[in-house]
């Protein structure tokens, strides 16, 4: 069974080809697809707007796919409604995935309320402040890439391992997403899937006991 991970994608009415297609490609390849919290930006645009997008072209994919959909903090379960069903089997906070001996706890990260969440929380900015951060990191990744994400956002992936130390029992794993810092530290048992949005792509494959992440540009 070859399951893909992807979170943060941040979907909105204004339609991106390029992320489209690659989008498409990646779900084709999969067995199963569980996206991890923050698949469309609830905060900048209503549920309704987003499910008549033409982003719609992927749900039936999606549905086919089996897909499960665990809740980020941009796109709360109270931001949407039942359509949810369009493109999603199961809707959930939190999912256990069972892999042979292993078990992943799959939770799209806000819940651990990292320093990021409690600085930067978008209910608390005016809407013109938030689309300001969101240009600013969208031309910051076109500078930089990766290494941006790197240099910006690892210090709260830290800050989650820490919280997550003596929570987990000895087989499992936590993936999470979020802080769009995407990292594979099988020492502390830690996972983040990073994020599809601004041209660079980072996931997770988990096929049989074979945990592969991986980093691209659409």
């Amino acid at each position: 069974m070859k399951t893909l991970i992807i979170s943060d994608l941040h979907l909105t009415p204004r339609f991106d080809l390029k992320k489209f297609e690659f989008l498409l490609e990646i779900i084709q390849s999969a067995d199963q697809v569980i996206i991890n919290g923050d698949f469309w930006e609830g905060l900048l645009f209503p549920f309704d707007d987003f499910i008549n997008s033409d982003w719609k072209q992927l749900f039936p994919l999606l549905k086919a796919k089996q897909t499960i959909y665990i809740y980020g903090n941009h796109d709360k379960k109270n931001l949407s409604d039942d359509r949810v069903n369009m493109f999603s089997v199961e809707q959930k906070m939190r999912h256990r995935l069972y892999v042979g001996e292993l078990v992943f706890v799959i939770v799209h990260g806000h819940q651990f309320n990292p320093f990021f969440n409690r600085i930067f929380h978008p209910i608390k900015l005016p809407l013109f402040v938030l689309k300001a951060l969101m240009t600013h990191e969208r031309r910051l990744l076109t500078l930089f890439k990766n290494n941006y994400i790197k240099l910006h956002y690892r210090v709260y992936n830290k800050e989650i391992k820490g919280k997550i130390k003596n929570r987990l029992r000895k087989n499992e794993f936590l993936i999470c997403a979020h802080t769009h810092a995407a990292e594979l530290d099988t020492a502390n048992k830690f996972i983040n899937t990073g994020l599809i949005d601004h041209g660079l792509a980072q996931y997770l494959i988990v096929d049989n006991e074979e945990i592969q992440l991986h980093s691209a540009y659409y």
